[in-house]
C-alpha cells in the first residue's frame, strides 16, 4: 500500500452529482449504515456501497451533533443545538421519527452514549449556573414514550468520564466511572445504575481521563498516582461478588489514554515518554501476564481497535511527530492541544497535518494510509477526548476493512471519507462526525 496524500475537490462533485443530501424515498436497512450530521447540521445515515443517503429533519434554527449508535443498532440519539439551548432527540432510523427525550432547563448536553442493553442513555451535560458537569441517566422506553426526564443528575463531576461494564444472564449494566480527574477529590470505581454509589472504589486514581471495561465486563483499567509514581494498573473483575483485584501494574508517565482490545487478552496503552499533560505519544500493548511491548513509538494523537482486534488505526503529526512536552495549566485542555502541533497551521483556521497509519497488532507491522486534515469539529471536540467517544462514536466498519473519517477537502469542506485498510481513499459525502453501525 502506498503512502497518499488526500486530495478531494472535483473528485467530491463527480461522486455526489446534484442529487448529494437529498432523502431517500424509503428507510435503509440500518445494518452497516455510517451516521452524520450534513452540511445543514441534519442528523442524516449513509449505506457506504451504494452512496443512499437518509437524512431526518429537525426544527428551524437546529443543528444536529455527535450522533451515537444504540447497541441494537436501530435508533441514533443526537444532541441538538439551537437558540434556546440544548437538547436531545431519539430517530428510529427504520421508521424516521424523530423525538425529543431530554430538555433540561439548567444545563447544556455535550455528550452522550447507549448502555450495552439499551436501556439506559448516558448524557453529560454542562451546568448552565454553577461550574462542573452533571450525568443524566435516561430510561429509553419512558422518555420515547413521551414521559419527560425529571429525575435529578445521576453523578457530578468537573470532569466526568465512564465506560460501560457488560453483565452477563440479561443484569443491568454497571458504570466504570473516572470522576473529578484534575481535583484532590478524584475518585474512581464501579457503580450501580439506580444510584450513583461507588461499590468498588480503587485506590489513587491517577492520571487518564476514561476508564476501561473489557467488553466481557471481567477485566478493569485504570491509571493510578502515589506520590510521583504513575503507573496504569490491570485488574480483573468478579461481578457476581462485584469485587476487583489487580493483575498487573504498568510505569507510564504524562496521562494515560487506555483500551482494551476486543477480546479482552491485553490492553492499549497510550501516554507520552516524559512527564507531559497530555496522552500524546507511544502506543504500547499490556498483557494480563504483566508483557509489555511497544507498537509504535510516534507521537500517537488517537488510536483505535478495530473491532476484529487485529488492527490498531492510529493518527500522528506527519513523520510521527518527536516525542515533547507541552506547557500549559493542567485544566487548559485547549491550551495543552493546540500547542502540540503547528502553531502556525492552526493559526490559519484549518487543524494540522496528520498521518493515519495501521498496526497489524500481532504481526508487528505499521502501514502508513495516507495524510489528511482532519474536520475542526472532529480536531477540536473528538480527538482531545478520543478514548471516551470512542466507547460511543465508532469510526471502524464493522467488518474491519476500514474507517470512516471526516476530512477538509481542498475548499475547507467537511467531507466524510472512507480509508480502507488496502490503502484506498473514498470520498463518501459532505458532513461531519461520522460514526459506524456495527449491528
Amino acid at each position: 500500500m502506498f503512502l497518499k496524500l488526500l486530495l478531494v475537490g472535483s473528485v467530491l462533485m463527480a461522486a455526489f452529482g446534484s442529487a448529494q443530501g437529498e432523502p431517500t424515498a424509503a428507510p435503509l436497512d440500518p445494518a452497516g449504515l455510517i451516521a452524520f450530521i450534513d452540511l445543514d447540521g441534519r442528523p442524516a445515515v449513509l449505506d457506504a456501497a451504494s452512496g443512499e443517503v437518509q437524512n431526518f429533519a429537525l426544527g428551524a434554527m437546529q443543528r444536529g451533533q455527535f450522533p451515537a449508535w444504540s447497541r441494537a443498532g436501530t435508533a441514533l440519539a443526537v444532541i441538538v443545538s439551537d437558540l434556546g439551548g440544548g437538547r436531545v432527540v431519539h430517530i428510529d432510523v427504520v421508521s424516521g421519527e424523530v423525538q425529543l427525550i431530554y430538555r433540561p432547563l439548567d444545563r447544556a448536553p455535550i455528550y452522550l452514549g447507549f448502555a450495552p442493553d439499551d436501556r439506559t442513555l448516558a448524557v453529560l451535560a454542562s451546568r448552565l449556573t454553577v461550574p462542573g458537569l452533571a450525568l443524566d441517566l435516561i430510561d429509553v422506553a419512558r422518555a420515547v414514550g413521551g414521559e419527560a426526564h425529571s429525575a435529578p443528575p445521576f453523578a457530578f463531576g468537573a470532569p466526568f468520564y465512564w465506560d460501560w461494564i457488560a453483565l452477563e444472564g440479561g443484569a443491568p449494566p454497571r458504570m466504570l466511572v473516572h470522576q473529578n480527574v484534575l481535583s484532590p477529590q478524584r475518585r474512581a470505581g464501579v457503580s450501580d445504575l439506580d444510584a450513583f454509589v461507588l461499590r468498588v472504589e480503587f485506590p489513587t486514581p491517577g492520571a487518564f481521563q476514561s476508564p476501561s471495561a473489557a467488553p466481557d465486563g471481567r477485566h478493569l483499567a485504570y491509571a493510578s498516582l502515589e506520590g510521583d509514581a504513575r503507573s496504569v494498573v490491570l485488574l480483573s473483575y468478579d461481578a457476581q461478588r462485584n469485587e476487583a483485584e489487580v493483575r498487573a501494574r504498568f510505569t507510564h508517565q504524562g496521562v494515560a489514554a487506555l483500551s482494551w482490545r476486543p477480546d479482552g487478552s491485553a490492553l492499549l496503552l497510550q501516554s507520552p515518554p516524559v512527564p507531559s499533560p497530555h496522552s500524546f505519544g507511544p502506543l504500547e500493548l499490556l498483557e494480563l501476564d504483566g508483557g509489555r511491548r511497544t507498537l509504535s513509538e510516534d507521537n500517537v494523537v488517537a488510536a483505535w481497535w478495530s473491532p476484529d482486534g487485529r488492527f490498531v488505526a492510529t493518527l500522528s503529526p506527519v513523520s510521527g511527530g518527536a516525542p515533547r512536552t507541552v506547557f500549559g495549566a493542567t485544566d487548559g485542555a485547549e491550551l495543552q492541544w493546540l500547542a502540540a502541533f503547528d502553531a502556525e497551521r492552526v493559526q490559519q483556521g484549518r487543524p494540522p497535518l496528520l498521518s493515519l497509519k495501521l498496526i497489524d497488532v500481532d504481526a508487528g507491522q505499521t502501514t502508513p494510509l495516507s495524510l489528511l486534515t482532519p474536520s475542526p469539529l472532529f480536531y477540536g471536540q473528538y480527538l482531545p477526548f478520543f478514548d471516551q467517544y470512542s466507547r460511543s462514536h465508532r469510526l471502524w466498519s464493522p467488518e474491519s476493512d476500514a474507517l470512516a473519517l471526516p476530512i477538509l477537502d481542498e475548499a475547507g469542506v467537511s467531507t466524510v471519507v472512507r480509508f480502507g485498510i488496502d490503502g484506498s481513499v473514498t470520498p463518501l459525502v459532505q458532513g461531519d462526525m461520522p460514526t459506524w453501525n456495527w449491528r
